[in-house]
Formats: structure tokens, sequence, C-alpha cells
């Protein structure tokens, strides 16, 4: 058009108004083949970005979903839908969801996320059981209410985690802590633990109350032990401790008493090692045990002054 318009002698009118309509045509077809390309742009980074969250979501047996509660539809990713048993992509209601959950399960269930929606709570967090490929798992789910003007709940948004393998684990950990609960209240062993950074000094409270002390009328620091130490016992005992820490023994090892509340001497026996040191090999941690040796001392005594006195005659 401008080679035309700018030709020596003017430009005719006719064909100007001839190719007017075609120009206007290319230039909706580059605008149109713009507009697909940007959208194929577009089209692409999203789907991008879903494979990203559905790796993250699978790395985390995590999935997410939404239900319309006025038709009972429901959308989920492929994790939700992996957790409930079902394939990728494959079409989900909330009937579905409700049918999944254990028989003996269901109507509790059921009564407690109604519940929830006839209240006023905007978000509420529930476990549940589903039977899922002939095995029972443990489902965590999270879930937001989107509700209108007058209170009245209309959607739901939220998460659904498979936690069975960690309430596994959570068992396991209970379990193991009751029985080194029944060994230490059946052997009178008391656990202790030492940041010898920061001095903060964690020890088991059950031999506070043998003692005759509350958990919280001892401070957690070593200066707060040491001021029930007998005074003629401590530099024995802050030597030993020096040389665990100093690395030239390898186990704490002291016997010092204890004054009890009732002003009462005990005598307890401490062991412990360095569990943890710095890069420059500087002591960090350190973890032992107490134990309660009052009644074998005073055998001791007994035997040593019985002793005494045989060789006095």
């Amino acid at each position: 058009m401008m080679g035309i318009a700018n030709r020596t002698g003017g430009y005719d009118e006719a064909i100007v108004a001839f190719l007017e309509p075609l120009t206007g045509a290319c230039g909706a077809v580059i605008a149109a083949i713009q507009s697909d390309a940007q959208q194929a742009v577009v089209e692409a980074e999203l789907r991008a970005t879903v494979e990203r969250l559905n790796a993250a979501e699978r790395h985390a047996h995590l999935g997410s979903w939404e239900v319309d509660l006025a038709t009972g539809g429901m959308i989920a990713s492929d994790e939700a839908l992996n957790i409930f048993g079902h394939p990728p992509g494959a079409p989900v209601t909330r009937k579905m969801f409700f049918n999944a959950l254990l028989d003996e399960d269901r109507e509790q269930d059921k009564a407690t996320i109604e519940s929830f929606l006839a209240g006023s709570l905007n978000e509420y967090t529930i476990e549940y059981r589903i039977r899922h490929r002939e095995q029972i798992r443990r489902i965590s789910a999270k879930v937001a209410i989107e509700r209108d003007a007058h209170g009245t709940a209309l959607r739901l948004r939220g998460t659904a985690q498979d936690v069975t393998d960690l309430r596994a684990v959570e068992s396991d950990l209970r379990a193991s802590q009751q029985r080194l609960d029944l060994v230490l209240d059946g052997t009178g062993v008391n656990l202790w633990d030492w940041n010898v950074v920061t001095g903060e000094f964690r020890f088991d409270p059950r031999m506070l109350e043998r003692m005759g002390y509350r958990a919280d009328e001892v401070e957690c620091s070593t200066a707060a032990w040491d001021a029930l130490v007998h005074h003629d016992d401590l530099p024995g005992m802050h030597a030993a401790l020096a040389d665990n820490l100093g690395g030239r023994i390898d186990l704490f090892q002291a016997i010092y008493r204890i004054r009890a509340k009732s002003g009462e001497w005990r005598w307890v026996l401490s062991r412990g090692r360095t569990v943890e040191r710095g890069p420059d090999g500087s002591p960090r941690r350190m973890s032992g045990t107490h134990l309660d040796i009052t009644d074998l001392k005073q055998i001791e005594l007994a035997l040593r002054r019985s002793d005494q006195r045989f060789r006095a005659l």
C-alpha cells in the first residue's frame, strides 16, 4: 500500500480501495496467528505447572480436591484419585467418597462432616479410614468451606493425605517409649541430656520425684544440679566430666551425693558419654544415666564398719 500510494505520479484510488479489505484480512490472520501462539505458550506453561504440582503431590502422598455441595460434583487431582483407589482422570463424586469409608465408620464420619457444614467454621480437619485396594488406609483431610452471605456451605476445597504409615510409626514409637519406661521404672535408672553449648541440662523427672522434688522445683541447668551436689563431691565429679569432654576418657562416671528435699543425702551413680562434637572437636552434647545407689552405699558402709570392728578384735 505504501509503495502504491507513494509512487511517481500519485496513486490509483481504485487499486487502493480494492486492496484495503485484503490488507485488513491479512492483519486479522496475522493477529489470530499471534494470539494462537500466545495461547499455546500459556497452555504449555499451565501444563508444566500442573505436572509440577502433580509430582509434588505424588511425592508427599497429598491430593487436592473440590466439591460442589449443591450438585455433589467433585474434581480431584491425580494423587487424590490414587489415594482413593481410582485411576488418573476418573470421574468422582461426593457419593463415591462416602462409599469408600469403612462401613463401621461411615455414618459417624458423615455426621461429623455434616456438623461442620451446619456450623460456622470456615475450615476443619478430620481423619478417617477407607478401604483401598483390599487394604485399610488412614486418611487425614484439611478442608476449607466456602459459604454464602447467609453462612450456607456452598463448596468444599481441601487436601487428603495418606497417613497410614505415619500413624504406624507413631504407634511403634509409643510402644517403644512404654517399654523403655517400664525398664526405667523397674531398674531405677534415669536418663539425662546436657547441651554443653547452652548449659541446658534435662533430666528424667522421676529422678527428682525419688528425691522428693516436683519437676518445676529444680531448674533444667547444670548450675541447678550442681547446687544439689554435696560440696565435697563436686571437684571429683567436675574432674571426671572434664576428662570426658576433653576426650581423655570415653566414659564419664562419678559417684556423689545429692541433697533430697527432706535434707537427706542420697548417693547417685552418674554415667555418660559425649555424643556430639563440633568440627573442631569441641563438645556439644553429652547424654547419660543417673542411678540412685543409696541402698548399695549403706550396705557398703555397713560392711566396712563390720570389717573394721572385726579387725579391732
